[in-house]
């Protein structure tokens, strides 16, 4: 009997210093999920990457995928700087590299400003211009969350 209840002291020790992970936690260690934006009616033919680290943005890009007609609120609001962060921002669709990424996930929104609408290709060739006029801000009118992707691919 002294050995069982030592064996599981030892067990719950080791869970309380090392922690125990699971799905339901693993979406809170801020740890970032990507996405492909792209456009809803192919013109442009780019897209880019989105980390997302919030559980609720996550579940709502995940709802985009799963049913596009379940929301206005698809257009990605973001912070956007020169260089690549954690990932390399590639375009999916075109096979481009791009020399920006993503450095703040902002809001989904139904509308932006005129000023944020654009495309990456755009953004690319005017990054300088772009980061000036906007603050680095995009919120692409024509563009949403299209699916999840891993950036080690």
């Amino acid at each position: 009997m002294i050995e069982k209840f030592k064996i599981l002291l030892f067990a719950f020790v080791i869970v309380m210093l090392f922690g125990c992970k699971d799905a339901a936690t693993d979406n809170n260690t801020n740890k970032p999920v990507y996405f492909l934006v792209s456009e809803i009616n192919p013109t442009h033919n780019d897209s880019f990457i989105l980390p997302l680290t919030n559980p609720e943005d996550i579940k709502h890009a995940r709802e985009i995928i799963s049913n596009p007609g379940s929301t206005k609120t698809k257009i990605v609001v973001a912070k956007i700087a020169k260089g690549n962060g954690p990932y390399v921002n590639k375009d999916l669709i075109g096979g481009k590299t791009w020399s920006w990424h993503v450095t703040e996930f902002l809001s989904f929104a139904d509308n932006t400003a005129e000023i944020y609408d654009g495309n990456p290709t755009y953004v690319e060739e005017n990054l300088d211009e772009w980061i000036r006029i906007t603050s680095g801000t995009i919120g692409f009118w024509t563009y949403t969350i299209s699916q999840e992707v891993s950036v080690y691919d």
